[in-house]
Formats: C-alpha cells, structure tokens, sequence
C-alpha cells in the first residue's frame, strides 16, 4: 500500500483498535488538508487516522480513494459484533506477482 503521509497499520496498531489509514476521500473531509493527528468520528465510531494512501482514482462505481483500512479486530468486535472473518481483499504490490498462479 503506498501512503502520501503517515503509516500503514502496524501489529502494535492492531491492539489499539482505533486507527485507520484512510483513502485521498480525506480531502474531502478536510478540504484538500492533511488530517490532524487526532480522533474522529467515522461510522459511528472513533478512529485515530494515522495514514493517508497515495490517490488512485476510480473506474466504473468502485474508487479506490474513497476506502478506509482499520484493524481487523476492529472490525469485526466493535463494528460487526462477530468473531470470524467474512472476506479477504488482495492486491500484489508489483506487476510481477500478478500472474504468479500462470507459472
């Protein structure tokens, strides 16, 4: 994941459970600014953004821009109320690693 400032979500993060690394909708949010190190209200509950990702745009009704990243734990005991994991998303961090089931 390529950040335009801050940090990815660490192991030390995932214990916390109030961080979130946050898509370029930020600028939305704050008018273009980066965001304050501070606590924010975000469905219903409070996060801490610690990062911003790098502006991919959008294609079709899917934007990449406007995602948010929070711990797993996070997700599923505070926001969901479960203990099991409903889906996986991935994405290869080079071009390379895109074809790595052909070989």
């Amino acid at each position: 994941m390529l950040l335009a400032i801050g940090s990815f979500i660490k192991s030390k993060d995932v214990r916390a459970e109030d961080v979130a690394v946050v898509g370029r909708v930020v600028s939305d949010l704050f008018g273009g600014a980066n965001p304050p190190a501070k606590q924010y209200a975000l469905i219903k509950f409070l996060l801490r953004f610690i990062g911003v990702t790098v502006s991919k745009g959008g294609t079709g009704f899917s934007n990449q821009d406007d995602i948010v990243f929070i711990p797993i734990i996070t997700a599923q005991k505070t926001i969901f109320g479960i203990d099991y994991v409903t889906s996986i998303s991935l994405s290869a961090a080079e071009r390379k690693y895109h074809d790595a089931s052909r070989k």
